[in-house]
């Protein structure tokens, strides 16, 4: 099955760019390791928020499902209430997590004074194995 013809025309050019790619489980394996590795060589000393706090919070599933975990960034000298930042990482649904964009979203928390909730989803094909 292809969904090529989903694709608007005027990028069909630039999605030959990209190499075929078939998601298998050794796939998706390869491709999250590559990415964390990615990740971790990209910026070894990243800059200090200290005016920022980062906890971990668990959001209940719908029954018989996970838990769905977030990190819940806020600054520390805002004043309640705040305006809020849901952020959902990229990645396809298939890689990724709530830290991959640690950096740009602290960023976007320290320059707006807002709050910001990163969603660590969970990835296919994972999801497939849910009741």
């Amino acid at each position: 099955m292809t969904t090529r013809h989903l694709v608007d025309p005027e990028l069909v050019a630039m999605l030959d760019m990209f190499p075929t790619l078939e998601l298998t489980n050794e796939a998706v394996v390869q491709m999250r390791a590559m990415t964390q590795a990615m990740s971790a060589q990209m910026l070894p000393n990243p800059p200090q928020f200290p005016d920022i706090a980062v906890s971990e919070r668990f959001v209940p599933g719908p029954e018989g499902a996970p838990d769905v975990r977030v990190l819940v960034y806020l600054p520390t000298t805002a004043q309640a209430p705040l305006p809020a930042l849901l952020w959902i990482h990229g990645g396809g649904y298939v890689i990724g997590a709530a830290e991959q964009d640690d950096l740009g979203v602290k960023s976007m928390v320290s320059a707006i004074g807002c709050a910001a909730v990163s969603v660590d989803y969970l990835l296919a094909p994972e999801i497939s194995s849910l009741p």
